[in-house]
């Protein structure tokens, strides 16, 4: 009988762990433009969505901090409360360090809204100010729909 090498076993094993995830994470940022589409004028829809993902945690950082930002609008725009949404904080740091400021400018109007949910109205008013600045001092408009 022919035996195979314990290396090349764990090898085929790595390989088909990281092309599985890399598959999934295709497919999720599928889905999020699909969630995009729907969010406005069906939030619901989107919300169901984001739901149908297994185990979002397992997901890239990047779409990690996707899934929380649309997961977060979604359920406010679906009037869900999102005062227990605090992982909101999560796609704020990371669009920090990608300086997307796009993101940031949305994730930041989350977080405010969390803060806002949770009667911290202080922190809401920093969140919003935070927000205020980054637009001020960008050289391109962000178009709001």
């Amino acid at each position: 009988m022919y035996k195979i090498p314990s290396y090349c076993i764990g090898t085929s094993v790595l390989l088909l762990l990281f092309f599985s995830c890399d598959r999934k994470n295709k497919e999720v940022e599928k889905l999020f433009i699909q969630v995009e589409h729907l969010i406005e004028q069906n939030p619901d829809s989107a919300l169901t969505l984001l739901e149908s993902i297994e185990y979002p945690e397992d997901l890239s950082p990047k779409n990690y901090a996707n899934y929380l930002l649309l997961y977060t609008k979604s359920k406010d725009k679906s009037d869900i409360s999102i005062a227990e949404d605090t992982l909101i904080h999560i796609p704020v740091s990371y669009f920090l360090q990608k300086n997307d400021i796009p993101k940031i400018a949305l994730a930041y109007f989350y977080l405010g809204r969390v803060d806002y949910q949770q009667k911290e109205n202080k922190k809401a008013m920093q969140d919003l100010c935070w927000l205020k600045i980054m637009l001020k001092n960008r050289e391109t408009m962000i178009y709001w729909d």
